[in-house]
């Protein structure tokens, strides 16, 4: 698995904003937020406008969502501004998403590292796989870290498979164990195989068949490979069967030389 980005459904009503001591700009904000989820467009801007004018960052967050539907890029980007300056942690995100969109990695380190600061999770999860993607797994490992804290159980499994990529074990199978039991299939899969690589056959038999079961065809391969090394042919051809019947190509053609199954006794 590589390094994945991760986009936000845009939903305004949960996203952060800053609390706010006026209390006429959260109530223009309140009566925004209605109107848009009542599908009265211009009652909606009026009133988001108002709070946005008051200087509610939810509100200024909202019309640059709203400016960015309508393909108004200059707008979205000038209110997106106005609420990162006022603090508003989702709105830095969106502009660290527009600088990476446009190669600038300095402004989307920037602006996304702002925002992970603040305990936005998406933010903490782009900058993690940005720097996976530029290479720079200390980085990425840091992040990931950062965001597996926040109890995101794919950043979980991303830390202990960055710890692997360098070497570290250790710390691996703890951000592994951890992802797993949250149910990660992908993080049993590596466990397993982190557990094979460091001769831990009983482990990561025990992983690789958790994951199997639980329908990772990847693991059912493994399983496969790590049965066949160890003499266990008979049991290994299984594993490649159900493999080849979840769809793998690798195993059908394996299973396509294997001599026919006999019924046992």
């Amino acid at each position: 698995m590589s390094a994945q980005f991760r986009d936000v459904d845009h939903v305004n009503l949960i996203m952060p904003s800053i609390p706010s001591n006026d209390a006429e700009a959260v109530g223009l904000y309140a009566r925004g937020v209605d109107a848009a989820l009542r599908q009265q467009a211009p009652g909606a801007a009026h009133h988001l406008s108002k709070a946005a004018e008051r200087g509610h960052s939810g509100a200024m967050h909202e019309l640059a969502h709203r400016a960015q539907t309508q393909s108004d890029t200059t707008t979205a980007e000038d209110w997106f501004r106005r609420a990162a300056s006022a603090g508003h942690s989702g709105a830095m995100f969106s502009l660290g998403t527009i600088a990476r969109a446009r190669s600038n990695a300095s402004d989307a380190i920037m602006w996304l590292e702002r925002s992970a600061a603040m305990g936005y999770l998406p933010a903490m999860v782009n900058r993690a796989a940005m720097a996976e993607q530029d290479g720079q797994l200390e980085v990425a490992l840091h992040w990931y870290i950062k965001a597996a804290e926040e109890h995101d159980t794919i950043a979980t499994f991303n830390a202990g498979r960055v710890a692997a990529t360098l070497g570290r074990r250790d710390e691996a199978r703890v951000w592994l164990r951890r992802a797993s039991n949250a149910g990660n299939r992908e993080a049993m899969d590596a466990l397993g195989i982190l557990e094979a690589r460091s001769g831990n056959f009983a482990v990561a038999l025990d992983c690789l068949i958790s994951a199997a079961k639980s329908g990772e065809v990847d693991s059912m391969v493994n399983l496969g490979h790590l049965l066949e090394m160890n003499g266990q042919t008979l049991a290994s051809w299984d594993w490649f069967r159900q493999a080849a019947d979840a769809g793998d190509v690798e195993s059908q053609r394996r299973v396509a030389r294997l001599p026919p199954r006999r019924d046992r006794l």
